[in-house]
């Protein structure tokens, strides 16, 4: 994959640096993770209510969150 990367600033880009397959990012990267911590799966959209529902508990503005 030598010279395969594009840089475009991605947060999770695929192994070349474009951007991932949503598909890819569920069964390649999050089912595994989460499979090796002992979790059970959970959709990206969950995480997303929980970590404000956290923010929001820890006093964090609605704003803000």
């Amino acid at each position: 994959m030598a010279g395969l990367w594009q840089e475009d600033g991605l947060v999770f880009p695929s192994t070349v640096g474009s951007p991932m397959n949503p598909d890819n990012l569920v069964h390649r990267s999050s089912k595994p993770l989460l499979g090796r911590a002992g979790l059970r799966e959970v959709r990206s959209h969950d995480l997303r209510h929980t970590f404000g529902y956290l923010m929001l508990e820890a006093g964090k503005h609605l704003k803000v969150v």
